[in-house]
């Protein structure tokens, strides 16, 4: 046999469309076994845990606009922001 026939031979199931399968198939064996998410599944620990980080994190009140520049640049139009190089 060439020994070219024999490579194409030997790999024509190495594809992408055959990585992807196994991908897919390696997800839907691994859905079925990972642990479920749902809100009352959480471990106390856990809860513990993320109430803690939540006195980190700014509440959505407390936010406020910092833009600089007179006019700020958001509020420029598309054409403006072109001619001054904010937009390619």
């Amino acid at each position: 046999m060439d020994p070219i026939d024999r490579f194409m031979r030997d790999h024509t199931r190495l594809t992408r469309r055959y990585f992807v399968g196994l991908g897919a198939a390696s997800l839907a064996t691994l859905a079925g076994r990972l642990p479920s998410t749902r809100a009352g599944d959480h471990p106390a620990e856990l809860k513990d845990a993320v109430a803690k980080l939540e006195s980190f994190m700014t509440p959505l009140d407390k936010f406020r606009d910092v833009s600089r520049g007179s006019p700020v640049p958001h509020s420029l139009s598309d054409e403006k922001r072109t001619q001054v190089g904010f937009n390619p």
